[in-house]
């Protein structure tokens, strides 16, 4: 007999995990997020979707929903965020991912969340944000897939939209990339074009309306983000 079990195999991951079918109906889960839901079987939460189960509120579970939509549509969903009891004291990775048969068909979904070690990041950008954006363009959460590109926008670019919507001048964020400031020019330059705008001003209200504001370049990552966001 194998000692590989799929559910041990399942438990013992990190974080919380679960998976959904097509109709966002959940058929599992594992402890942790059991745990985490103050449910005790698995036999409370499979059947039943985020609406059902009203472990959150309705406008969180709304937005949740909005997320497995896009899942089922294929797309792999990673997003930085935190829980409306927290009030961004914890920030957590979600992502999820189409679930697929062996016709490669999407037939439904997996779900995993874990502690994200930046915990301090996401309430510094959501106090930056309310400071240089409208109160309803402020992101409640972050995301650092690619699909929320929908301009096709360069890493470089993503980088240098992200700090001049949070209101870093071209030599603030030459400094931060380590670009020159003519660099960072012809980057603000091709956006104006993609966006079809002619001056900044205007390329950061088109960025909010397409929802750039939520987007955090992966690559800014591997830099002390702490520090940017405090400029």
């Amino acid at each position: 007999m194998s000692i590989f079990n799929n559910r041990l195999i399942l438990q013992q991951l990190p974080g919380c995990l679960a998976w959904k079918d097509n109709q966002l109906k959940y058929q599992g889960a594992n402890d942790n997020l059991l745990q985490a839901m103050q449910l005790s079987r698995q036999e409370e939460l499979i059947g039943l979707d985020d609406f059902e189960l009203n472990l959150n509120s309705h406008k969180m579970n709304t937005l949740f929903k909005q997320q497995d939509l896009l899942t089922l549509q294929g797309q792999t969903l990673e997003i930085i965020h935190s829980l409306e009891e927290d009030h961004h004291d914890k920030a957590y990775l979600l992502q999820k991912s189409p679930l697929r048969d062996s016709n490669n068909k999407v037939v439904g979904l997996t779900y995993h969340c874990s502690a994200w070690s930046q915990t301090n990041l996401l309430k510094l950008m959501n106090q930056l944000d309310k400071k240089h954006q409208p109160s309803e363009a402020v992101a409640k959460d972050y995301q650092l897939d690619e699909n929320a590109n929908p301009l096709d926008l360069s890493k470089r670019e993503l980088e240098c939209l992200f700090l001049m919507l949070r209101g870093r001048t071209a030599q603030q964020t030459a400094n931060v990339l380590q670009l020159s400031r003519r660099t960072v020019e012809s980057y603000l330059d091709n956006m104006k074009n993609k966006f079809g705008c002619l001056n900044k001003s205007e390329l950061l209200v088109k960025a909010m309306m397409l929802g750039y504001q939520k987007h955090l370049p992966k690559s800014l990552l591997s830099k002390d983000l702490n520090k940017i966001v405090k400029l």
